[in-house]
């Protein structure tokens, strides 16, 4: 039996960790990496690790740059971040697991993006495809879903109120880079 929790970004998208109890395997990954007794996992995509390095200075009321909400629960962290660009939406999630020496998984994927909001504190988008990814290691479970809906977002400064328009929910993101 698995051990898990998963982050609710509203019914727009989810991530989550998942560790499991030793007597199963998870299911499939995407890529595989570090062991489970601590160090970090890349996603095995450029675009999706730069998301978790050093960014930018965060620019305030604008959509361009990257994203972030974090969730907790007691198998671990999953921080959830986007990057909107011209024309590209690029989405990874972080998980990381205390019991096991803060080891991390890191997935991600990228899709297209549809708005002529960049610029601006309030608008729309839509992305291309729905983006659903998972890095596996071991008994470690890190995953994420952004679903292919319009949404509208506010901002002020660096904090976004992001709303799946057809799923009538909203998330609070932070702003923590270009």
């Amino acid at each position: 039996m698995r051990a898990s929790f998963a982050v609710g970004l509203v019914a727009w998208g989810l991530a989550g960790c998942t560790i499991g109890d030793g007597s199963g395997t998870s299911s499939s990954s995407s890529s595989s990496g570090s062991s489970s007794s601590g160090g970090t996992a890349t996603s095995g995509l450029p675009e999706v690790d730069g998301l978790f390095g050093t960014l930018g200075k965060a620019t305030s009321d604008k959509l361009a740059g990257v994203w972030s909400s974090t969730q907790t629960s007691e198998t671990g962290e999953a921080e959830v971040r986007f990057r909107f660009a011209e024309g590209k939406l690029v989405a990874g999630v972080k998980c990381t697991y205390p019991s096991r020496g803060n080891a991390s998984l890191v997935a991600g994927a990228a899709t297209t993006l549809t708005t002529t909001d960049l610029a601006s504190a309030a608008g729309q988008f839509r992305i291309g495809d729905a983006l659903a990814f998972q890095k596996t290691s071991g008994d470690l479970d890190c995953q994420g879903r952004f679903d292919n809906l319009s949404y509208t977002f506010v901002i002020q400064g660096t904090s976004m109120q992001l709303g799946a328009t057809e799923a009538g929910s909203t998330a609070a993101l932070v702003k923590v880079g270009d």
